[in-house]
Parts: C-alpha cells; sequence; structure tokens
C-alpha cells in the first residue's frame, strides 16, 4: 500500500479509554498519507479500530529517557500501561525502516520492568540503531517500529512509535525553576502533575499555570507525557465572533483565565507535537472553522465536504458527519469556465472561506469555492489530480450564501485581530522533565512562529509545511514568547 496524498486525522484511542468503545468500523484505503502521529493504524487496504479487543488496548506509553541526547549510550525503556493484560506484547523494533526485529514485553519485573503483574509491560531497546537511524528530515523524530498487542490470535489495532531525539542544532533554552513541580524556558512551562493523567482534565492544569502567570494569552497548548493513545483537539473556551455558526460563550473562568483566553489545543502525544505542522494549524484553525449551519455544509461536519475548501488546511470529513479528518491532494480551480483538478505542490493552507472565517479576508476578497454534488463519486478522485477537468456537477458556495444563513462575520475583516499569543504547557507525570526535553518542546513550541516552509514530520509523513502565517498568507501571526513571572 502506498501512504500518500491524503492525511488522515484519526481518533481510535480516547474512546477506548473513556467508554471502552463499542463500535468497530473499517473504511477502504486508497492512497493515503497518515496524519496522526503515533495512533494511526495502517492495515493491508484497511483502517481499523476493533471494539471486540479493546479491552487489551495501550492506555498510555513512554520512553525513559523522554528525549534521548544525541551522544546517549544506554539501552532505552519503552513502558506500556494496558486496560487489560494482553497474551502478548511485542514491539517489530525496525528504526529507519530497517528489517524488523520482534521483541516482546513483559509484566515481570525483570529486565527493566519496574513492577511485576502492574498492567506496565515493558522493554528495553538498543539505542545505537535509532540514533544511527536519525536523518534530517526526522525533525527529531526517529520511527522504531510498531506496538502490537495481541488477544489470543486477536492482534490489537498497532501503534506507531516515534523516539524524540536532542541533537546540539536545536539549541538550548535557560531552565528555571518557579516550585518544586513547575519549570520554564521562554517557550515552554513544565507542570509535574500526577493526577492530571487520571482525570485528564484541562481545566486542572491551565487553572495552575493562571496562578504563576499573566491572562496575557489567546491560546493554550497542553502536552502529555507520557503519551496517551488519542488524538488531538481542540477546545473553544470562548467566542463573541458572530457570523461564523458558533454561539457565543465564555468559560474563561472555567480555566482560569479573566477573559483572554479563546481556546486551548491539546496534544495527548508528544510525538503530535510540532507548530509547524499541518495538525498544529488545524487544530487553531477549528478555534473558528466548521461550525456553519448551512446543510450543504452539515452533513461534513466538523470538517469539509469533498470541495475546494477540503484541499486546505482543515481537510474533509471522511465518512460524512462526524468523521476524522483528511486532506483532499487537489487543488479545485476555475479554468475558462470549467472545474479543474491541479496538483497541491507543497503542504495545505487555509482556504478562502477558511480565512473569511479567521476574519483575515473580506467578504469581497472571498472567492467563490467549488463542492462536489455527488460526494461518493468524490472519494475515488484523489491520487487523480493531474490538472484534468472534472466533468461532474458542482455547487457554488458564495460568501453571501455564508451571510445569509449566518448573518455578516463581526469583527469583520480589518477590524478582527490578526496577532495571537500562545503559550504552551508540557504536563508531566514522573517528575519535571529533564533538560534535553525542555530544549526540544521549547523549539517545537517555537516553530509556530516560522514564516517560511519548513520540513515537518508529522506521524509517517515527512513534507515541506506552511506554518500558520504561510497558511494564512501572511496575514496573521503567533507569539510563543512566554511573559515569565517577576
Amino acid at each position: 500500500m502506498k501512504c500518500h496524498d491524503v492525511y488522515w486525522e484519526i481518533s481510535i484511542g480516547y474512546a477506548v479509554f473513556k467508554a471502552a468503545v463499542s463500535r468497530r468500523f473499517s473504511k477502504p484505503v486508497y492512497h493515503f498519507q497518515v496524519w496522526s502521529g503515533g495512533i494511526v493504524v495502517l492495515l493491508a487496504g484497511v483502517f481499523s479500530a476493533v471494539a471486540p479487543v479493546a479491552a487489551q488496548t495501550a492506555l498510555t506509553y513512554s520512553f525513559s529517557p523522554q528525549v534521548i541526547p544525541e551522544k546517549y549510550t544506554q539501552p532505552i525503556r519503552l513502558e506500556v500501561a494496558v486496560l487489560q493484560r494482553p497474551t502478548r506484547g511485542m514491539i517489530d523494533f525496525s528504526p529507519a525502516a530497517t528489517t524488523p526485529m520482534n521483541i516482546d514485553l513483559h509484566d515481570d519485573g525483570l529486565a527493566g520492568d519496574r513492577t511485576a503483574n502492574d498492567g506496565v509491560y515493558t522493554v528495553l531497546l538498543p539505542v545505537e540503531p535509532i540514533l544511527r537511524a536519525l536523518r534530517s528530515d526526522d525533525v527529531q523524530r526517529v520511527f522504531v517500529g510498531h506496538l502490537n498487542l495481541f488477544n489470543d490470535a486477536a492482534h490489537v489495532s498497532p501503534i506507531n512509535l516515534f523516539v524524540d531525539i536532542y541533537s546540539p542544532q536545536v539549541g538550548t533554552y535557560a531552565v528555571s525553576r518557579l516550585s518544586n513541580k513547575v519549570q520554564v524556558t521562554s517557550h515552554l512551562v513544565n507542570i509535574w502533575d500526577e493526577s492530571f493523567f487520571s482525570t485528564f482534565d484541562a481545566a486542572q492544569v491551565t487553572r495552575e499555570f493562571y496562578r504563576l502567570f499573566g491572562d496575557d494569552y489567546d491560546f493554550l497548548n497542553i502536552v502529555s507525557m507520557p503519551s496517551r493513545v488519542a488524538n488531538r483537539d481542540h477546545l473553544q473556551v470562548r467566542n463573541d465572533v458572530q457570523g461564523i455558526g458558533a454561539g457565543h460563550i465564555d468559560r474563561t473562568g472555567t480555566y482560569g483565565s479573566k477573559g483572554r483566553l479563546l481556546g486551548i489545543t491539546r496534544f495527548p502525544a508528544g510525538c503530535l507535537f510540532d507548530g509547524a505542522t499541518v495538525g498544529y494549524v488545524h487544530e487553531l484553525g477549528h478555534q473558528w472553522i466548521n461550525y456553519l449551519n448551512l446543510p450543504l455544509l452539515r452533513s461534513a461536519s466538523p470538517h469539509w465536504p469533498f470541495s475546494s475548501m477540503a484541499g486546505g488546511i482543515m481537510g474533509f470529513s471522511i465518512g460524512g458527519r462526524g468523521g476524522e479528518g483528511g486532506n483532499f491532494p487537489c487543488q479545485v480551480v476555475e479554468r475558462n469556465g470549467a472545474i479543474v483538478l491541479e496538483p497541491r505542490n507543497d503542504g495545505p493552507k487555509f482556504s478562502d472561506l477558511d480565512l473569511y472565517l479567521m476574519g483575515l479576508l473580506s467578504a469581497e476578497q472571498a472567492h467563490e469555492e467549488f463542492v462536489f454534488s455527488d460526494q461518493e463519486a468524490a472519494r475515488s478522485l484523489p491520487g487523480h489530480c493531474h490538472g484534468q477537468t472534472y466533468t461532474g456537477d458542482v455547487i457554488r458556495l458564495r460568501i453571501q450564501d455564508i451571510i445569509s444563513r449566518e448573518g455578516p462575520r463581526k469583527p469583520a475583516a480589518g477590524q478582527a485581530p490578526t496577532h495571537f499569543r500562545i503559550a504552551t504547557i508540557l504536563v508531566t507525570r514522573d517528575g519535571l522533565a529533564g533538560d534535553e526535553t525542555m530544549w526540544l518542546y521549547s523549539w517545537m513550541a517555537a516553530r509556530a512562529e516560522l514564516q517560511s516552509s519548513t520540513a515537518t514530520h508529522e506521524g509517517l509523513v515527512k513534507q515541506m509545511s506552511s506554518p500558520f502565517f504561510l497558511a494564512t498568507g501572511g496575514r496573521a501571526t503567533l507569539d510563543t514568547f512566554l511573559k515569565l513571572p517577576n
């Protein structure tokens, strides 16, 4: 199977964690590119989340050390906490796509396992092949293999495992201790909170953040370590924007803000966090985008239907309403009255409709969008974007259609904010993070400010991506610098 052309934003583990998933689903995979860090399942032509054996699904996984220094020489420990004992746990260890070496995990108190029969399965991995595998386009993350859990003959969905590596070119950041459970750099706050990993209550973390920091940020990122088997998501905390389909809300007090905080993006797995990636920008876009109530669009919420918008940052909903997010690889444009499917030669950007909803493009400036009338037929289009004319029917979607339904956007472009401040919080369970972890994740946080195309490594996808500034066409900027407490 070729893994390219379409991004997938898959959320499989959180439902298992919250409610012991009772549904099963599988979808055909055409030519797909994975867009979900360490939690995407790729089986021969089928994506599968298997509920009958969900009890053996991993809840959390972690490496020790959390980030490997470039000159590290000792074996690294992988620990996996499970819901129920599997009959076998195994990693097909294969850094840099070498021939896999199957290594079993164990829960017997031996060979690096801390406590026997505690539901935490452990394996020691050789570090040398991991460090040797590191390439510049890995962006400090090396794929080391799949974690495989078995329930007798049944194979629970494998997890793609990535190891973070610190190299000197990342640089260093001064680390200041604010308390015995909080430390900070210029771009990262680390809060040590064991209880968070029982509740995963974002408010618990943000209230501690605001106890020490001022109400100076529009957005907060929360990154978990150890990693949970769940996908990233965005919480809209405050909205007073009219005309985008979202109602007025203000939950700032719940999270400790005095009124400024707009939203929170949660990254339950460290390998999902990098400020320059499509996924990071996508989640930020959900602050304003995909709330419209037009029947044409509602069926694909919380993303777009197959359309000209689907080739942008926000993508389309796989399987229709409530589906995971995928990215349509074609640019859908009109040439001499005909609809043409052109290849996209760089990372996705926000569509005109996206930019209008964000307050970055006026109604007059936004071009009309095109929605494929036959959504089922449009599923066969990925991989066929070669400048050909599309002969099927399309529905033209104009900003005036949005205004007729939702009213004009207020504040409109020109009055809406274009500069946003973001603070990143790294929540750790097993103590404060080490220096290399603080340095690497500070660097990852600061990459959100980049104003040129840059290499990214998101899950199994390596590409040149457009950070927020480029994705908005240079219309908006991010500031990740922390105003440190006095």
